[in-house]
C-alpha cells in the first residue's frame, strides 16, 4: 500500500504472513527497532508507517507538477495530524515555489489543532465515506492479497513460517486465493477484515485447515456476530 510520499497505511497481519515472521508481535518488535534508528515512525492505532529516508530514493519536486500535484494533494491529506508538521517542513523545503504556492493553496500546509483533528475525521471515519479520498483510502485499506502474485510464487506464505520453500498444491492454492476473495467481499469494515484476516493467517500457519474457503466464510460470520475472539 506504498503511495508517493512514504506515508501510508499497513496491515501488520499481512506484514508479518509475507515476512514469515511468527506472529504480529515479532513483526512490531522489528518496527520498534526501525523506528529508533530514525528511519520509520509508527501509529500503532491506525497501523501508519512514514518511511523517513523516502526523498532520499524519490522525487519531492516532481509531486508538485501539474501532474502529480493532485494525487499528492488527496495523500497528504491523509496524513496523520501529529505529524503533518514535521512532514510538511520537509516537503515544503524540496517544493519550486510556483508548486508550493498551489499546495498552500489548498490548505494543505500545517494547520490548527483543531482543523487537524477535523481532516483526521474527515479522513479516517469509515463510518462517513462522503468525499472521493475517504472512498479511495478505504480501497487502499482493503487491498490484502494479491492472488495472481501469491500464485505465481507457488509458496503458501502462511505454511512456509514453520517449514521454508515449502511449496502447496495448486488446489491449495485456488482455495487460498477463493478464500481471501471471500474475505476481501466480505462487506466488513477496515478493522473488521484485520480481525478476520489475522484470525485466517493464524489457522492456516498450522497447516491444520482442510477447507480454507469454508473457514473463511466462518470467520466473517463471526466478526459480523461479534464472537470472532470468542469463537477462534
Amino acid at each position: 500500500m506504498t503511495n508517493m510520499i512514504g506515508i501510508y497505511t499497513f496491515i501488520p497481519a499481512k506484514i508479518t504472513a509475507d515476512l514469515h515472521l511468527a506472529s504480529c508481535a515479532e513483526l512490531w518488535r522489528v518496527l520498534k527497532k526501525f523506528e529508533k534508528l530514525d528511519l520509520v515512525k509508527i501509529d500503532k492505532a491506525k497501523h501508519y508507517i512514514w518511511v523517513k529516508t523516502w526523498w532520499s530514493h524519490n522525487s519531492a519536486s516532481q509531486l508538485g507538477s501539474i501532474k502529480f500535484r493532485y494525487a499528492t494533494a488527496e495523500q497528504i491529506m491523509c496524513v496523520p495530524s501529529q505529524w503533518h508538521q514535521e512532514f510538511w517542513s520537509v516537503f515544503s523545503k524540496l517544493q519550486k515555489p510556483e508548486n508550493l504556492s498551489w499546495f498552500d493553496s489548498h490548505n494543505l500546509s500545517p494547520c490548527s489543532p483543531e482543523q487537524a483533528k477535523e481532516r483526521d475525521l474527515r479522513v479516517l471515519d469509515d463510518t462517513e465515506l462522503t468525499t472521493h479520498n475517504e472512498i479511495k483510502k478505504t480501497a487502499f485499506r482493503l487491498s490484502l492479497v494479491d492472488a495472481t502474485a501469491l500464485q505465481k510464487q507457488n509458496i503458501d506464505p502462511e505454511i512456509a513460517q514453520s517449514k521454508p520453500n515449502a511449496a502447496v498444491s495448486p488446489k491449495r492454492i485456488a482455495e487460498r486465493n477463493k478464500a481471501f476473495k471471500i474475505m476481501n467481499e466480505s462487506g466488513l469494515t477496515p478493522q473488521g477484515l484485520e480481525n478476520v484476516f489475522k484470525a485466517f493467517t493464524e489457522a492456516n500457519a498450522t497447516g491444520r485447515i482442510k477447507n480454507l474457503p469454508a473457514y473463511a466464510i466462518s470467520l466473517v460470520a463471526a466478526e459480523k456476530s461479534g464472537q470472532l475472539g470468542q469463537a477462534h
